[in-house]
């Protein structure tokens, strides 16, 4: 073992002994050359808090730094998510302990900044991120691993951008990669709500390449043991390894036709419109998918999804951020969380009941510069 990789297990070794309180939820395996992070928080589906939110930008800038890591590896433990979004329960909290509305409590700034940057950060790493996905993937576990060159679907994996449902939007640059899907897909996903499972993930682009579960153990052994010191060559070797454990998915994805048909349009209420006016058992299981859903955040999301086909992913992650905050000054995001994942009555009470109730100038107002050039996100 060389000195430069001792060197690294030693300051692993006093940043976690820093914060021994947190490190059950990150756990960082240092291997010849690779990296693996499992995110590993059992019980809410290894979603991100704060705290792992730092631990894992502590060791991005270990990599940034460190020419003994070629690739690194993204997963999550307990085989049911790799990370099923965001703790924003967290922030529900957070306001609700703040009796005057008038003041904004830093964690709904601090919580996102650090997410986005984060996740930029990841998505423009030098060397070769590669996420497992085996398990329920949503809201913050997509941001963190989306924009990654591997991203591994299996039999287990649950993909979706649900937050229609807590009254808020597709978020950590998800306008970027939605509105790059073919066939209206992203729209499709991002209005519904809807979940993906298995090869469906691959078939509607956001998967790279489907293993089997089974197989999972050996492919990583593969790349544990072998990964060599170049991020060329490591390419070639986690491109070498998914040739051998890998299914090529051949099918078109179910409903292609007809997302490619109902989710297109130049508004969303003439999206709607046309799914009013259809017919067959897609439209019918849609359309009930689309009334459980805030129509604020829908309006929001196909604004976000329009405008962010002429982006790029840092623009993107920029006009999110300012999107969060405007969400967080408002009430529907506090009231979906509290109906869904607090009190769960699953009975919201929504600002607005109707797509047409909502003027076309509140949706821009969302997108607009931050009234205080300092709060904008920097990347």
């Amino acid at each position: 073992i060389n000195a430069e990789y001792m060197g690294r297990l030693n300051m692993l070794g006093k940043r976690l002994s820093q914060n021994f309180s947190s490190v059950q939820k990150v756990i960082i395996k240092s291997h010849p050359n690779v990296d693996e992070v499992i995110l590993n928080n059992l019980k809410a589906l290894n979603s991100l808090d704060l705290d792992m939110i730092g631990q894992i930008t502590n060791h991005v800038k270990v990599w940034q730094n460190d020419q003994s890591v070629s690739a690194f590896i993204l997963k999550g433990a307990g085989g049911r998510a790799f990370c099923a979004g965001g703790d924003v329960a967290s922030l529900y909290r957070a306001r609700n302990a703040e009796k005057d509305l008038k003041v904004f409590p830093p964690i709904l700034d601090k919580f996102f900044r650090r997410e986005f940057t984060l996740d930029y950060q990841i998505a423009t790493m030098k060397v070769p991120g590669l996420a497992i996905w085996n398990g329920v993937v949503m809201g913050g576990g997509v941001g963190l691993s989306i924009h990654l060159p591997y991203r591994i679907a299996t039999e287990k994996t649950k993909f979706a951008m649900p937050e229609t449902r807590i009254g808020f939007f597709t978020d950590v640059g998800a306008g970027y990669f939605l509105s790059r899907l073919p066939d209206n897909v992203g729209m499709y996903m991002g209005i519904t709500g809807k979940t993906l499972v298995g090869k469906d993930v691959v078939r509607a682009g956001l998967a790279t390449h489907y293993v089997p579960a089974k197989d999972l153990e050996e492919f990583e052994k593969e790349l544990l043991n072998n990964m060599p010191d170049t991020a060329d060559a490591a390419r070639k070797l986690i491109d070498e390894a998914l040739a051998k454990y890998e299914l090529k998915v051949t099918k078109p994805l179910a409903n292609k036709e007809d997302i490619e048909k109902y989710f297109s349009g130049k508004t969303l209420a003439a999206m709607i419109n046309k799914l009013k006016n259809g017919s067959g058992a897609f439209v019918a299981d849609t359309l009930l998918e689309i009334k459980k859903n805030n129509v604020l955040s829908m309006r929001v999301i196909f604004e976000q999804l329009r405008r962010a086909e002429e982006q790029t992913l840092e623009q993107a992650f920029k006009v999110d951020f300012r999107i969060t905050q405007r969400f967080m000054q408002g009430t529907d995001f506090f009231e979906g969380v509290r109906s869904v994942l607090i009190d769960k009555d699953f009975a919201p009470k929504w600002k607005y009941e109707f797509i047409g109730e909502i003027p076309q100038e509140e949706i821009d107002g969302y997108f607009k510069e931050l009234p205080n050039p300092v709060d904008e996100l920097v990347l």
